[in-house]
């Protein structure tokens, strides 16, 4: 007796694989394309609120000697937690 090679098992398991790798090549593909594009506002924010200068001046300091290798820039979520909330309290020379 011949086996038939698309018995039920195999269809089963085609039927389940096929969505889920369809749905994990285009998840992967989605996110490659939010990333380039989360990048490219970003470079884009930077040139427009003035971080090319700020990194040419940072890199003029450095080349100098006039500023610590290891100094480095913050980023907003890391600014907003050491800040609390950007809180008033935190402001150097007034808060406690």
């Amino acid at each position: 007796e011949k086996k038939n090679l698309l018995s039920v098992p195999t269809c089963a398991g085609a039927i389940i694989a096929l969505p889920v790798t369809i749905t994990t090549t285009a998840s992967c593909i989605y996110w490659s394309f939010k990333k380039r594009e989360r990048n490219r506002k970003r470079a884009e924010l930077f040139k427009k609120n003035g971080g090319l200068l700020l990194q040419q001046r940072f890199a003029a300091f450095t080349s100098q000697g006039m500023m610590d290798l290891s100094a480095r820039l913050f980023g907003a979520e890391e600014l907003k937690v050491a800040t609390d909330n950007y809180s008033e309290n935190r402001i150097l020379g007034r808060g406690g």
